[in-house]
C-alpha cells in the first residue's frame, strides 16, 4: 500500500518502563474521554457519595476495599459500555436493531453494576450503623 492511500506502519512494540508509561497514556487518554461522559461523572459523584458516607458512618476496612474494588468495576463497564457506543455509532451511523441491543446489553451491564454498588454500600452502611 502507498503512503498516500492514509496507511502506515504500526509502531515499533516498546519493551519495559516505555511499555508501563505508553499503557499509562493510553490509559488516561480513556480517562479524559470518560470524563466527557454525564453518566461517568454522575457515577463518580456516587462513588465520592458512597466511600464518604461508609468512612463517615465508621465502616470497617473491608467494607471500604469491597465498595472501592465494586466502584472500579462499574467505571470498567461504564467504558467498555462508552467503547461499544462509539464503534456502534461510527460502524452504523443509521438505525439497527442489531446495534440498538448492542447498546442496550452495555447499557444494562452498567446498570447491574450500579445495583451491585448500591447494595454493598447500603449493606456496610447498615452494618456501619447498627454497630
Amino acid at each position: 500500500m502507498s503512503a498516500d492511500m492514509g496507511f502506515r506502519t504500526a509502531p515499533a512494540k516498546q519493551m519495559g518502563l516505555r511499555h508501563l508509561a505508553g499503557a499509562l497514556s493510553y490509559s488516561m487518554g480513556g480517562l479524559r474521554r470518560l470524563m466527557a461522559e454525564t453518566a461517568f461523572r454522575h457515577e463518580l459523584l456516587g462513588a465520592v457519595a458512597a466511600m464518604g458516607g461508609l468512612a463517615l458512618a465508621g465502616a470497617g476496612a473491608g467494607a471500604l476495599v469491597g465498595q472501592f474494588v465494586l466502584l472500579c468495576g462499574l467505571f470498567a463497564f461504564e467504558a467498555v459500555n462508552t467503547a461499544i457506543e462509539l464503534l456502534v455509532d461510527r460502524v452504523s451511523p443509521e438505525f439497527s436493531a442489531f446495534a440498538q441491543q448492542a447498546k442496550d446489553l452495555g447499557s444494562f451491564s452498567v446498570l447491574a453494576m450500579i445495583v451491585a454498588n448500591t447494595a454493598w454500600a447500603g449493606l456496610a452502611l447498615w452494618r456501619a450503623l447498627a454497630g
